[in-house]
């Protein structure tokens, strides 16, 4: 039997997760054949990074964002778990990548948001308890499972335990209470609002956790105790609010994961999904089931969720925006459903750590990689088949190169192998014309950018039967319209969901890395005494989210420096931060060359400016009003003459292959599923398309995708952790 031809399009996380689970379902050598034509050197899609070569640069890790997993990534982890396993038993060669998970991923459990207070800008430090599960191992609790670990952890608090072996003291300095609040919580109401936790918790343990056979009726009278409890905790924490800050915090907390326990259980969202109500924005569906308009509804506690997922419309600030089923799922997964630790920070770069292993292994099984390829556009038949897919070859390989397998992608950093943030140009063919783009003095052509001059090496045509036979478009939203132009032509479902009012949307994102000659603490940050972290975390190494904007998420990425390659004189920290990008409304098109730099210009001011009012409130220590940029030049690490902050990194997220999938209100309904019955032998994989897990931008969601088109192709993955029951 001929095996049948699999043309996979764009080299990100869905299409690879995609032909991981198909290369791993039964028979698969014996099924398919697989190619994944990828543009530009390297595969990631929007978490693809990059080792900077340039000289004094130490080999540097340079991404298109912060990336951390959190600990309800279940599928994520699961995938990445049986990579690496099966990658242990490929015979060589193959690529020096991580032996074991634990390897590349560390846990993080601590949290600051950006507070506002009487004294301005003020820190709220939460620390995540860990847990016995561990992620990647089918231990995921179900979305009852997640509610009721929500309504303990709830009692818990209001009992004052944290655990067997933990004293009530230790739990109350971890969320910085205060005498008073200890008084307050732990004296005479305390009973009234722990009998109302246990009341639900108890009654919802009762019921069966299969949604499906739930009477959503018992739901209602556990939202109207649930209800209670909120209500009466607002009296009290009222009337202590006032000037104190703990209090506010206090109260904002309770209210809004109360608020969206009640929504979850009056709007049946574990019976009709979560998506039943994504027509609403989070903020208008919390206010329409009784959340506090003062303080919780503009609170930084409740923005941080906009910040998370790059939550505005056009990367406005001004116009957050996120469907509210989503956000509901979101503060679910991440709060209730997590393995082991909150979150998960790698040790390398997402390249390094994830597509490394992911490529080297499904070129072992035989996936093909033709990098270098810009999917153009798709045609469908009279019949609904995709029959041609026009492509344009960016180079041309030398014949060696040809002979010898295809591009080398790419090279051993240390002990590990890792992406470049350049091509190979020794393996192109008249790579040297590469080296110098004239428009971006001192870079190469950006191959992987709409605006490049380059001009190619001409095209291609896949034609169906001798080709392909099954095509599965992974590639971002942003560039759909143009690509997929003929199916939108045909489809009313896929007008809807590129070209409609409610078309699914991505925004522009900015990220900046700073390497800095000092530790953060050593600069001035500090985290509250009463947190008392474990001694492996350490207490200069925080997420911070709430921030100002648009840098509202700052992250501290130190333990990279150890897969860097600085030597004696490297920096001893480094900083992450990231945020939306307003849309630009006079885009040019493609022709103008110097957009993408002029653009870069852009992010490189803001971040001026942004750390010359952020960075003295983060790092005091090294304030320097004389400074163009709020801290001493000093502080930024630099091998090089001239300034210093022009040294470090800076990205301008604008392509349509690296902007994010946005989750707005009244645009899931217009979500394509991973196969649509239109188009017989396409099919979808991404964030973007309607998730079985959640209808979200992230690695989780990614891989989710990519998993239910394998299973549409072929059957497996036969279960999809998080899928959602509806009744």
């Amino acid at each position: 039997m001929d095996k049948q031809k699999v043309a996979i399009l764009g080299g990100g996380l869905g299409a690879l997760t995609t032909a991981y689970w198909l290369s791993e379902s039964p028979q698969a050598s014996e099924k398919y054949e697989i190619t994944i034509y990828q543009q530009g050197w390297r595969l990631g899609g929007k978490g693809a990074s990059g080792r900077n070569q340039g000289e004094g640069l130490g080999q540097r890790i340079e991404e298109h964002g912060l990336h951390i997993w959190f600990g309800s990534y279940e599928n994520a982890f699961r995938t990445y778990r049986q990579v690496l396993e099966s990658l242990r038993e490929t015979p060589e060669p193959k690529p020096a990548t991580y032996q074991d998970w634990r390897e590349a991923f560390h846990p993080h459990s601590l949290v600051v948001l950006g507070d506002n207070g009487p004294d301005g800008l003020e820190q709220w430090p939460i620390l995540f308890a860990r847990n016995d599960r561990e992620p990647g191992r089918g231990q995921h609790p179900s979305d009852w499972g997640m509610f009721l670990e929500a309504l303990q952890a709830g009692m818990n608090f209001f009992e004052g335990r944290f655990g067997d072996d933990n004293e009530i003291e230790d739990f109350l300095e971890r969320f910085g209470l205060p005498d008073w609040a200890t008084q307050l919580l732990w004296r005479g109401e305390r009973k009234l609002r722990r009998n109302f936790l246990r009341t639900v918790h108890k009654a919802a343990g009762l019921l069966p956790e299969d949604p499906l056979k739930r009477n959503p009726s018992l739901e209602l009278g556990l939202a109207a105790t649930l209800e209670l409890f909120r209500n009466t905790s607002r009296e009290v924490l009222r009337k202590k609010i006032g000037s104190r800050v703990r209090a506010r915090r206090i109260f904002i907390m309770t209210d809004l994961l109360a608020t969206t326990g009640i929504g979850i259980l009056r709007d049946s969202l574990m019976h009709r999904g979560f998506e039943s109500v994504d027509h609403l924005e989070f903020r208008q569906w919390l206010k329409r089931h009784g959340a506090d308009a003062e303080h919780t509804l503009n609170s930084n506690f409740t923005r941080v969720l906009n910040d998370l997922m790059f939550a505005y419309a056009g990367g406005d600030e001004q116009q957050p925006n996120i469907a509210a089923g989503t956000a509901a799922r979101v503060l679910l997964l991440a709060l209730s459903g997590y393995d082991g630790a909150f979150m998960y920070k790698m040790e390398s770069g997402m390249g390094d750590t994830l597509f490394v292993p992911m490529y080297g292994l499904l070129k072992a099984r035989g996936v093909k990689f033709e990098f270098f390829h810009r999917v153009d556009k798709i045609w469908p038949d009279a019949n609904g088949l995709i029959e041609q897919i026009d492509m344009s070859r960016q180079v041309r390989l030398k014949a060696a190169v040809k002979a010898a397998g295809g591009y080398a992608p790419l090279k051993r950093v240390g002990a590990y192998d890792t992406w470049p943030s350049t091509p190979d140009f020794s393996q192109i063919i008249n790579g040297n014309k590469l080296k110098q783009d004239p428009n971006n003095p001192g870079q190469p052509y950006n191959l992987e950018s709409g605006w490049t001059a380059w001009p190619g090496a001409g095209s291609r045509k896949l034609r169906r039967g001798k080709d392909f036979d099954l095509v599965v478009n992974a590639i971002p939203p942003a560039g759909q319209e143009t690509i997929s132009s003929a199916l939108i032509a045909r489809s009313e479902a896929w007008k809807k969901m590129f070209l409609g009012e409610a078309r699914v949307q991505t925004t522009r994102t900015q990220a900046m890395q700073l390497w800095m000659r000092k530790t953060p603490a050593e600069m001035g940050w500090r985290v509250p005494d009463r947190m008392r972290l474990a001694a492996s975390e350490g207490l200069a190494a925080p997420l911070l989210g709430g921030y100002l904007q648009p840098f509202n998420t700052w992250c501290d990425m130190t333990q990279l420096l150890a897969n860097e390659d600085w030597g004696t004189a490297g920096p001893m920290s480094l900083a992450y931060l990231c945020g939306q990008m307003r849309d630009d409304p006079h885009q040019p098109p493609g022709d103008d060359h110097e957009y993408p730099a002029r653009e870069h210009a852009r992010v490189q001011k803001t971040a001026r400016r942004w750390l010359s009012n952020a960075g003295p409130v983060l790092w005091p220590k090294v304030a320097d009003p004389r400074s163009r940029y709020g801290i001493a030049a000093e502080a930024l690490h630099a091998n090089q003459a001239g300034d210093p902050f022009e040294q470090q990194y800076f990205r301008a997220n604008i392509d349509a292959s690296e902007r994010y999938t946005l989750s707005l209100a009244g645009t899931t309904a217009s979500r394509l599923p991973p196969h649509s019955q239109e188009f017989a032998n396409l099919y979808l994989a991404g964030d973007w398309t309607l998730n079985p897990v959640l209808n979200a931008g992230c690695v989780e969601s990614t891989v989710a995708s990519g998993m239910a088109a394998s299973r549409a192709i072929c059957g497996f993955p036969t279960h999809i952790e998080g899928e959602q029951k509806k009744g």
